[in-house]
Formats: structure tokens, sequence, C-alpha cells
């Protein structure tokens, strides 16, 4: 079972915010931006409290 890293996660949940709000900013269909945008405050909230991110699975 991997160790999952919480600062490396933390900063990928961060960036990926970022470029769904980069998404949203310069999509023309406001509906494809209002899910852009929801998937960035996913991300902004997985970064906040990482317990909520689910575990990869393992086989």
């Amino acid at each position: 079972m991997a160790t999952r890293d919480i600062a490396q996660d933390r900063d990928y949940f961060l960036k990926r915010a970022k470029e769904e709000r980069e998404r949203a900013a310069v999509c023309e269909d406001n509906a494809a931006a209002l899910v852009h945008l929801r998937l960035a405050d996913e991300y902004d909230r997985q970064a906040v409290d990482p317990a909520m991110t689910p575990s990869p699975i393992s086989n």
C-alpha cells in the first residue's frame, strides 16, 4: 500500500483548480464554463481537505 504525499496532492489539486478556472474564463459556452468552475471548486475543496480525496484502487 503506497503512502500518499499530502503536500504533493494539495499542489496537484490547486494546479488543477487554476487550470479549470482558466478554461472557464475562455469558454464560449456558459454551461460548459459553469462545469469548469464547479470542477475548480471541487479541486479547491480537495486541496483543503485531503481526507475527501478518494484513494486509488489497488489490485
